[in-house]
């Protein structure tokens, strides 16, 4: 009998050399007989068995460092060995073919799977990013998803485009939009939230941009910007609260142009040192606009303030003088 890389002979076979090509492989050819073959040879040197033509059977084990063909059929045979798709597309059978898809790939430098659209039940991972999530937990240190559609989407951090879900509890938040029934969060980080009902916070809520409503809303408290001036100054667009202190001399407060202030956005002058009746404030308005028709309005009566509204295009309204 033979093994892969030895020859046993037994006592009853005749020939005392062996046949064939330089490196060729000994076989019992019948009679037993030895021969060899150009199709099967084994080379000492690169330590390298090479087989022209098919390896079959039920049942082969092979073990090698390294193995290589140029057509594979696999255990069962029928249907094609030629791997489908373009370079890096993980295969599948297509009709009993080998067949891939660029919507779903893996990069073996990167170590990266991606695809367009991957439905799990299941994903544990410490990151994950892709286009399309469509499935029924997600689990992991940081996932990151373009579009995400599930019914509950829960961790420690998500960055996402969009969320559609009917309820979203979670940590953190970083990303643009958030849509759905119910969206609890610990913190939120995004350029814009935007909502169509109400928007409800337990605690605080910070801004340092502008909160836009066309609709209510109410708070215990709001809390606006307040700055103290000693001397001129611009009237910057994010004002609220101007507190001023003419105690040194005549202050000017120069208004910008009333559309770069929000439609409705108000703004109070007071005097805070208690020396407007001495060193008047006066509250200017920019070039021909007007604050109720006039260039401007002036404080000229100790710890006195005014209020006045942008109409956010071209003209200023006092709404309270004291």
């Amino acid at each position: 009998m033979s093994r892969f890389g030895w020859m046993y002979a037994n006592s009853a076979m005749t020939g005392t050399v062996a046949n064939g090509p330089t490196n060729s492989i000994q076989i019992n050819s019948g009679s037993q007989v030895l021969t060899g073959t150009s199709n099967f040879t084994y080379n000492p040197v690169t330590n390298t068995v090479t087989l022209t033509g098919l390896m079959t059977g039920s049942s082969l084990v092979i073990s090698a460092s390294v193995i290589s063909a140029s057509t594979y059929l696999g255990i069962v045979g029928g249907g094609s060995s030629t791997p489908g798709g373009t370079n890096t597309t993980i295969q599948f059978n297509s009709g009993s073919t080998f067949s891939g898809s660029t919507n779903l790939i893996y990069n073996y430098t990167t170590n990266v799977l991606s695809g367009t659209t991957v439905q799990f039940t299941v994903v544990t991972a410490s990151a994950y990013s892709g286009g399309s999530f469509i499935g029924t937990t997600v689990s992991g240190t940081t996932a990151q998803f373009t579009i995400l559609t599930g019914s509950t989407v829960t961790g420690s951090t998500a960055l996402f485009n969009v969320i559609t879900a009917s309820a979203y509890s979670g940590g953190s938040f970083v990303g643009s939009t958030v849509s759905g029934t119910t969206a609890q969060f610990t913190s939120i980080t995004a350029s814009v939230i935007s909502a169509s009902g109400d928007i409800q916070t337990g605690g605080g809520l910070s801004v340092f941009g502008n909160i836009n409503t066309q609709g209510r809303m109410s708070a215990q408290a709001i809390a606006g910007r307040y700055r103290t001036f000693a001397g001129n100054f611009s009237v910057a667009t994010n004002s609220w609260f101007c507190a001023i202190d003419s105690s040194g001399a005549v202050v000017t407060a120069s208004l910008g142009s009333s559309a770069t202030y929000y439609p409705g956005q108000q703004m109070t002058f007071k005097d805070v040192g208690g020396f407007a009746g001495t060193n008047n404030i006066l509250i200017k308005a920019s070039g021909s606009q007007t604050i109720d028709g006039a260039s401007g309005v002036s404080l000229t009566t100790n710890s006195s303030s005014v209020t006045i509204i942008s109409d956010g295009s071209s003209t200023f309204y006092i709404v309270g003088i004291i």
